[in-house]
């Protein structure tokens, strides 16, 4: 930060911390150093769409770096002509992540989200897990946050998730591909997800068998843990629902893994209408919530 303050060193600006230092320049009034800010393209800008700790930062910085380029273009700082500057980018920014009293006090007051995108961000707030009500306008925004971030372990209580990208190259693969979720530790076990190209016994489709994984430590011998488990398929379509199922089942050194082998055929799940599969980003998202006993 301080090279670009007193160096006049620009050459490492680029889009992972043109937000950060756009933040810094407006705060102490370094007038050239935020139209170099500015001049980046906002697609060029990932931090824009960064979740859960830097979200209010980032995020209010994106309203901020349209602020800016509204006056470099000699326009008023109005909501359309913000709109205009951040472009596409808008329906990218995580706004419900932001927690309801940043929202109403910083971003309410700007007038760059519709009444009803307003709306829909409220009811967001107030029932998280809900994905739309009838007859109101679906959530436009981002909900989710990175996935590194919902693998979390605390007490005797769990969440993982494995996103899959290249989807549709993974669904082409032979039977018994498989792709693994990072792991967490509860109650001195390993923990992880484990997803495998399987066949339909019945139709002989390709599916996708889901399972969660206990690993023990080596010096384990005869070792064992109860767990109940909700695996998911995290909905990608906004106004649905997430594709659940659940279980309980003893772990032990005989039985270590445990979902189900046909939990869903590719052909469905790549279906539009069932909101599963995010086809412009080629991904989709697994998840697990878990208690051991």
């Amino acid at each position: 930060m301080l090279s670009f303050i007193y160096a006049d060193d620009l050459s490492e600006l680029d889009g992972e911390n043109a937000m950060a230092v756009l933040y810094a320049a407006d705060k102490y009034g370094i007038e050239g150093l935020v139209d170099h800010c500015v001049q980046i393209p906002i697609q060029n800008l990932p931090n824009v769409f960064l979740a859960h700790s830097k979200a209010r930062l980032f995020n209010l910085e994106a309203l901020r770096w349209a602020d800016e380029k509204c006056r470099q273009n000699a326009t008023e700082c109005s909501a359309e002509n913000r709109r205009a500057a951040l472009g596409p980018a808008l329906f990218k920014i995580r706004f419900p992540l932001i927690l309801t009293e940043d929202f109403t006090k910083s971003i309410v007051p700007s007038n760059v989200l519709t009444s009803e995108e307003m709306f829909g961000i409220y009811q967001f707030h107030c029932h998280p897990n809900l994905r739309g009500v009838p007859g109101l306008k679906p959530l436009e925004f981002p909900w989710h946050g990175r996935i590194s971030d919902w693998n979390t372990a605390k007490g005797n209580r769990g969440t993982l998730a494995l996103e899959i990208e290249k989807f549709s190259a993974f669904a082409q693969e032979k039977v018994e591909s498989w792709r693994n979720s990072e792991s967490v530790q509860i109650k001195g076990f390993w923990w992880k997800i484990s997803a495998e190209i399987k066949t339909e016994e019945e139709s002989n489709d390709k599916c996708l068998g889901f399972f969660l994984v206990c690993t023990a430590p080596r010096e384990n011998g005869n070792w064992s843990c109860e767990c109940s488990a909700t695996l998911r398929i995290v909905s990608q379509k906004k106004g649905t629902e997430d594709l659940t199922d659940k279980y309980d089942h003893v772990f032990n050194n005989e039985s270590n893994s445990w979902g189900f082998l046909e939990f869903i055929i590719f052909t469905k799940w790549m279906d539009p209408d069932e909101g599963l599969y995010d086809s412009d980003e080629d991904k989709v998202t697994l998840a697990i919530d878990f208690t051991v006993e």
